[in-house]
This record gives structure tokens, sequence and C-alpha cells, in this order.
């Protein structure tokens, strides 16, 4: 544009405000709508009620992906209070994924944040670590790709991320019932104007239009995967196949680089799922006679013990129907079966991968994750080879798996401990004074015996629909004939919430005076409260009579952060750092005591112990 010329700068103005004009109308509208109190935000983060300064992940987050919220799944994170200002000695580490980072079906505690907290406390008593996990079921890489700028705001020190299973038939997957668009520049706009208070009413409008006279919602009775993905087929190499590829990998590429940008790392994880013990969901040629007759045989002979007879049919059904994920998951069977680990695994996945309803990543996906932890700034956390590692047949099963991709606790610990040595092995983590092995760490996993019968009831509904039957099956929790499944009924029946149920099973295991299962019991509260300073004090105590001297450091450093002045949390602090021989530090804190309450007896006594006049 000439700038001398008035002519022309003129037309430029009367363009421009022509422009604007619409810009100006919508901007006005949206603000009028909010004002109004029409449309909703749904912020990943809100505050805590009643607890000033704290945060935790929204329940209704997901709503924010629906044309009308009463169309969401009922999913979210687990509940989890964190301060909303970061403290200046914490470490916070933020966990991100789908249900299995969520920790399906055990919830917060055990998942993979859980199991890494209950680690992290006997190796870091004295360090403030932070672990705030916004996974939750049935999400897939756009929701986090949405989320992690808020993940950012609140300033982590490392992401962790655990996902890839629901690309296909997740919230948005390619694939999915639920919220699905045909490309991702169509779904990444989606979400983008689903920000607006304005496009929401539109959008809700439209949504009402079209479901009119349309029968009602029917009763939420089945299970998310029954209702998610009835026979949604996607053959492998198929362009739908390609387009879940292309999403994964571009949505975290995205989030990989926003996370760079801001300095904060990012462990990916390799994704686990059952191969040697969930057969594949739904296989090509499944019916075709010739295919029938070729592993009739094959199966006759291996019920009569022929195995080199048997392998050779199998090899001949795999090469007439190569695609077939029967066939390839039979064949792996048998060579499970004559020891022959690598070519069964090869089996396992090649079936894994060749089965057609996309509940579990195919290999691609690993591929991906794979190459993408060589970006700067991105470490790997190999769970797959991990749990791996811990099987006697080198695949992965029911020693792990809960069913096709959930694990099981022991499953939970070994994904949780990939990533912690991911964390030391890179720095992340600072090397701990104190040593402990995983062997020993297993054995204090944080989930009670009540968890443990609410997680294999919630399983035993799931596998009692789509797709691990075509006809839902009735489901019953049965008889109640112990104190811990009653304590598990009242929580699975929305009878007392996991709070309720939590303290009193503690109350339980103090009764029976099992106080392995009682410190696991409170160390949970004290974890879920952690503005509660009473329960990392009984926790500290039962850790004490526990001669556990690390957890008693760790829970009285907890309580101390909430009531830095409390008399008994400084003697359990000061007993704890004794019994580690950090004598100087022990006589530190009996001095605290004393100057606090100068007839406190029994500090008194201890600083005439030659141990600590010594020290003079």
């Amino acid at each position: 544009m000439n700038s001398s010329n008035p002519k022309a700068i003129r037309k430029f103005v009367f363009w421009l405000i022509l422009a604007l004009i619409p810009v100006i109308f919508f901007a006005i509208l949206e603000l009028a709508v909010r004002l109004l109190g029409l449309g909703s935000d749904y912020p990943l983060f809100i505050p805590v009620e009643k607890q000033t300064g704290y945060l935790q992940p929204n329940p209704d987050v997901i709503k924010r992906y629906f044309s009308r919220p009463e169309l969401a799944p009922q999913v979210s994170s687990d509940t989890l209070y964190f301060l909303a200002k970061k403290p200046a000695d914490s470490f916070r580490i933020v966990i991100m994924g789908e249900s299995s980072a969520a920790g399906f079906p055990y919830g917060r505690f055990g998942s993979p944040s859980g199991m890494l907290e209950q680690r992290l406390k006997p190796l870091y008593p004295e360090k403030n670590i932070e672990i705030i996990n916004v996974a939750m079921a049935a999400i897939n890489s756009y929701t986090l790709r949405d989320f992690a700028q808020e993940v950012a705001e609140i300033k982590p020190d490392v992401v962790l991320i655990y996902a890839g299973h629901n690309e296909y038939l997740g919230v948005m997957g390619v694939g999915s019932s639920l919220a699905a668009r045909d490309s991702r520049w169509k779904t990444l706009t989606y979400i983008a104007l689903r920000k607006s208070h304005l496009f929401q009413l539109f959008d809700a409008a439209i949504v009402g239009l079209r479901m009119e006279g349309a029968p009602e919602k029917p009763a939420n009775e089945r299970t998310l995967m029954a209702r998610v993905a009835a026979d949604k087929n996607i053959p492998i190499r198929s362009p739908i196949y390609q387009q879940g590829l292309r999403q994964f990998e571009d949505n975290m590429g995205d989030i990989i680089a926003l996370f760079y940008a801001k300095n904060i790392p990012v462990v990916l994880g390799t994704l686990a799922s059952n191969e040697r013990d969930q057969a594949p969901f739904s296989s090509q040629a499944r019916g075709d006679q010739k295919l029938e007759s070729l592993l009739k045989i094959a199966r006759d002979f291996a019920n009569a013990g022929v195995n080199a007879e048997s392998e050779k049919r199998y090899l001949s059904a795999v090469s007439s129907y190569p695609l077939s994920a029967g066939a390839h998951f039979e064949l792996a069977k048998i060579y499970s079966k004559t020891g022959n680990k690598p070519e069964a695994l090869k089996h396992y996945l090649l079936a894994k991968d060749l089965d057609l309803l996309r509940f579990r990543a195919p290999e691609d996906i690993n591929k991906i994750i794979v190459n993408l932890s060589s970006r700067q700034g991105v470490f790997l956390a190999d769970v797959q080879q991990g749990l791996r590692s811990e099987t006697s047949e080198n695949s992965i099963g029911s020693e792990f798996m809960l069913e096709h991709l959930h694990p099981n606790a022991d499953g939970y610990f070994w994904l949780a401990e990939a990533y912690f040595q991911t964390l030391l092995n890179n720095k992340l983590l600072p090397k701990p004074d104190f040593e402990l092995t995983a062997e020993q760490a297993i054995n204090w996993k944080p989930i009670t015996k009540v968890d443990e019968v609410y997680a294999h009831w919630t399983v035993a509904k799931l596998t009692s629909d789509y797709p691990f039957t075509q006809t839902p099956k009735p489901f019953a929790i049965g008889e109640l004939d112990s104190p811990e499944k009653q304590l598990a009924a009242a929580r699975y029946l929305g009878k007392s919430s996991w709070l309720e149920v939590t303290q009193k099973a503690f109350e339980y295991y103090q009764e029976e005076k099992d106080w392995h299962a009682a410190l696991i019991a409170v160390g949970q509260l004290s974890d879920a409260l952690p503005m509660n300073a009473g329960a990392a004090k009984i926790a500290a105590q039962i850790a004490m009579d526990l001669n556990l001297t690390q957890l008693v450091l760790f829970y009285s450093e907890r309580g101390l952060r909430m009531q830095a002045d409390d008399q008994e949390l400084l003697m359990l602090k000061a007993h704890a750092l004794f019994m580690a021989k950090r004598f100087a530090d022990s006589k530190h804190i009996l001095q605290q005591v004393i100057k606090l309450n100068p007839q406190h007896s029994m500090a008194s006594e201890f600083l005439k112990e030659p141990w600590a006049t010594s020290l003079e």
C-alpha cells in the first residue's frame, strides 16, 4: 500500500473495518453469553471446596468434548489435592494417560502414580515430592494434547505419559462412537471451538435438533467398552488404521514440543498388554470353513500331544490366512508349549496387531513412542520389556494382566518401576542415600485387601459384557462372607465413599492387629488428605512400631510441613534420625522440642544421653 496515497489508505481502512465487523459482532455475542451464565469452561483443575489454596483435577472435565454434557461417559481423574502455588522445595511429577495410567480398576493407589509415590517415600523421606495424576479412562492423545497447556501451568518438574491404547476406540478415536471426527484438523478445530460459550450453544442446539424424536438415552447399564465400539473392526494397514497412527504421532509431537519449550522433561512409556492369555477379540476369516478345518486338525494333534505335527498344521493355516489373528494366536500357544519363546512372542504380537477390534494398541504405536523418545528432553521407560523380563515365558500374560490390558497389582508395580528407573538413570531424580530394591519394595504395594476385592468385582463386571462375550451376562458380587468384602461392597454399591471405606478398613486392621495392612490404609489416607497432619502422625507411629525408620522419617516430615511445632511429630522425627545414625540432626530436633516445651521430660532425658552430650 502506498502510504502517500490517501485514497489507498481509505480503501485499506474500509476493508479492515468491514473484515472486523463480524469479529466484533461475535466477540460481543460471546461476552453476552458468558455474562448470562450460559455455557461452561470445564478447566482441568478446580479449587478444592473448604480448602483454600488447594486444587484438584476437575471431575467434569470430560464434558468439554461433548455437545451435551449428559452424553459424556462417566469418567474422571481420581480425586487428588495439591497446592495451587507450587512450594519452593517441591519436586512435582505429573502423570498423563488413559485408564491404565489412572490405575483401573484399583484407582489412585493402584495406579502408576500410587505405586511410584510409595516407592519414593522411603528413598526420599525428606524431599517434598508431589505426584499429580490427570489420567482417566477412555481418553486418547487428543485429550492429552488439550490438557498439556494446563498441565504446564502448574509447573511440573517432569511429566510421565503412558498412553496409546485408545487411539482407535477412545473418546475422539478414529473408530469410536464417542465424539469422533473424520479428520485430525476437524477434531482439533472442534476442540478449539468448544472453548467458546457461543459455539457451545449452537452445537447443543444442532445436536438437539438431530436427536428430536429419537428415543430417550437408554439406561447406562452396559460397560463403556460395550457402548463405545460394538463391531468396530479396523484391519491393519487400512486407511483408518493409518489415521490412528498419524493422529497419535502428531498429537504426541505437539505435546512434547509444548513441554520442551517450557523446559519440562517428558518420560514416555512403551505400552504393555496381555499378549499370551488374551485371545483376539475379532479375527479376519473367522468362520471360514477351510480355515476352521485347518485349525481343527491342528488342535486335534495338539490335544493328542503330537506338537510337531500340530505346529506344522498351524503354520499351514497361517500361511494360507496370514491376516488371521486367531491362527497366529493358536500357533503362538504351540510355540509356548514347546518352549520356543521367541517364536511364541512373535506370533502373540502378530495376533494382537491383527486383532480387528482395537482395544489394545498395535506394536506400531510402540514404534512411534520409541522414535519420539529420541527427541530432546524426552526419555523412554520401556514398560513392555520391563514386564516381560519379570515373566518366565518372555511374554506378558495373566501373571501381570487382569484382562486385555489393565495390570494387576504386581503389574502396576513393575509398570511404575520402569518409570522410576528411567527417572533415576537419567538423573531426573537424585541418587537416594537409602537402598531399597524392587524385590523389597513390592511387598509394600499401597493396596489393601478391600481394594483388591473391589477391583476383582469391577473386572468381573467388565468381562461379563462385550467384547469378552457377545451377550451380556448377569453379574452379582456374591456372598459377603468377610469384613473386607462387606467394606468393598459398600463402596462398589455406592453406599459409602472411598474415604469412608478406607477409614473403616484402617480401624478393622487396627482391631485385628494387622499392622502391615493398617499402615497401608492409613498411608492411603495421608496421601489422599495432604492437609491432614493427624493421618501422617498415625502413619509415623505405626511405622515406628514396625521399625520402618525411613517411613517414620517420611510421615513425620510430611506432618511437620503442616504443623511445624507439633511436639509428637518432632519426637517421631528425632527418633527416626537417631535410628538412621544421624545423631547431630536428631539432637537438633530434640532441642527444638525443648524450646517449644522446656518441661518435655522425654526430650530432656534423651539430651542427657552420652550420644547427645558427646556432640557438644
